[in-house]
């Protein structure tokens, strides 16, 4: 939040476009996590470790992001 109480500019009146972002955000999340563990699995050939440790990764991560730019939106 804004020093007076208000939330940030960029995404205020544009709720729409702001969800879009939370949802690219998290897509970008789960891809990343299960691409990188999708690699790392071909590289060392033990299939399903590494792309499970990425997607629960991901959706850590994603979560996390999540909630620091919704926190932004709600009151104290």
């Amino acid at each position: 939040m804004a020093a007076d109480g208000r939330p940030p500019p960029d995404d205020r009146g544009r709720p729409l476009l702001a969800l879009a972002g939370l949802g690219m955000t998290n897509a970008a999340c789960l891809l990343g996590g299960a691409g990188l563990g999708w690699l790392v699995d071909s590289r060392l050939g033990t299939t399903p470790v590494f792309i499970l440790v990425g997607l629960i990764s991901g959706i850590v991560i994603g979560v996390l992001a999540t909630y620091k730019e919704v926190r932004k939106y709600l009151n104290d």
